[in-house]
């Protein structure tokens, strides 16, 4: 039920989502629990994924390049680079599961339960 009330959020209003997200880290935060980088890039990625953005990728190129370079130091900069890094992350997933479907044929599952 949560995921579906989350869904429904993010489909209708991702920003939101994201800043309440950023809210609640911050609150975390000042509660002594840590996130850490690698904790926070898989959940900016589920939620991207989540949210339907499309033009994540454009979106992160526009603010690369409008954006004066004295923004991109601190909080901007590293919030901008884990959008970056998020497309990175499903622009790559996406290639290879491109060519694991080419490599291994169409329905077939690579297993890994080694």
């Amino acid at each position: 039920m949560v995921l579906s009330i989350i869904r429904a959020v993010l489909v209708s209003a991702p920003h939101c989502f994201i800043v309440s997200f950023f809210q609640q880290v911050k609150s975390s935060n000042q509660r002594c629990v840590t996130l850490g980088a690698d904790d926070f890039l898989p959940l900016f990625v589920w939620v991207l994924v989540q949210s339907g953005m499309l033009a994540a990728e454009i979106e992160a190129d526009y603010m690369w390049g409008l954006l004066h370079p004295s923004l991109l130091s601190g909080e901007g900069g590293y919030y901008l680079t884990t959008l970056s890094s998020a497309v990175h992350v499903l622009k790559n997933f996406r290639l290879c599961s491109e060519e694991q479907s080419k490599t291994l044929g169409p329905g077939a599952s690579l297993d890994v339960s080694n």
